[in-house]
């Protein structure tokens, strides 16, 4: 347990009978590897994540590109790698961005990718596959 202590010293966390309470927040920072259009209106991301630390879910947040919109989230458990986002608006650009989260807070968010919602539209870009 020396060792365990060290460690969990070095990164902030506690124990507390032989239970590692995690006091910091994430800071692995989610990577989209895959978004495109569904419809007109709705999209559908992927995402990995670097490093294996403790968290308890991500945070998918989109926003129109223009008009100093606040971000919108969704929340999924750890072991849910994409999201089907529907009901935006056709025709304008959004940014989407990945982020971890722990119960102690948010985690560095991802690079924001941008998607421009038209009809019968496919995002490709050079870090994306094709569908």
């Amino acid at each position: 347990l020396a060792n365990e202590n060290s460690r969990i010293a070095l990164s902030n966390d506690l124990v507390f009978n032989n239970k590692i309470y995690f006091t910091t927040v994430p800071n692995q920072t989610p990577n989209i590897t895959k978004i495109y259009l569904t419809s007109a209106t709705s999209l559908k991301v992927f995402w990995v994540t670097t490093g294996d630390e403790q968290i308890n879910g991500y945070r998918v947040a989109y926003r129109p590109l223009k008009g100093g919109v606040e971000w919108s989230t969704l929340a999924v458990d750890k072991k849910t790698p994409s999201l089907h986002l529907k009901k935006l608006v056709e025709g304008l650009v959004y940014m989407v961005r990945i982020l971890a989260f722990n119960r102690n807070g948010n985690g560095i968010p991802g690079e924001a990718k941008e998607i421009k919602m038209k009809e019968g539209g496919v995002f490709t870009d050079s870090f994306m596959d094709n569908d």
